[in-house]
């Protein structure tokens, strides 16, 4: 395979990943084959770049996917990273451009964060669920919960030391 496509576990989690978002809308297609390693051109700099995964909806607009499979949490880097490939995909196409960063593990908050700013859905998606009855989880920064979870873990802790000292 040329370079910029994955192979072997890689390839099969974006398989897999694009069967997710079909199953959950019937009406996308495939924007180019098989909507995997969908290659477009960059005029402006005579290249090519490959999105993991493309899809069309029947209003001709665009969904793509990120695939990472990694150990690691992805780190906001690579949110920022999609956010560019996304910028010029919408100015090379002249379409609209939904977007979702698949991993198979965890994204860190910042990654969270900078993605809910971007517009970017964020999705942990474990390959070895069945279609049927499976689930997503939809990661979402929420900076009300956030202070608020904030303020009730400081009560609790004062509570603690407040326990301990009359101990």
């Amino acid at each position: 395979m040329p370079s910029g496509k994955a192979t072997g576990p890689n390839r099969d989690y974006q398989v897999f990943v694009k069967d997710v978002l079909i199953r959950r809308n019937p009406n996308l297609t495939s924007y180019q084959e098989d909507g995997v390693d969908v290659a477009f051109n960059i005029n402006d700099v005579n290249a090519t770049m490959t999105m993991d995964i493309a899809l069309q909806g029947d209003q001709g607009d665009l969904i793509v996917g990120e695939c990472k499979r990694w150990k690691s949490p992805v780190k906001q880097n690579e949110i920022f990273a999609f956010q560019k490939k996304i910028e010029e995909l919408r100015k090379v196409t002249g379409k609209a451009v939904s977007c979702v960063f698949f991993v198979k593990h965890a994204f860190q908050l910042g990654a969270i964060k900078f993605a809910d700013y971007y517009g970017i859905k964020v999705i942990t998606c474990n390959e070895r669920q069945p279609l049927e009855g499976f689930s997503l989880t939809n990661l979402h920064y929420d900076p009300v919960r956030e202070k608020n979870f904030v303020k009730v873990k400081r009560i609790f802790q004062e509570q603690l030391v407040q326990q301990d000292i009359s101990q």
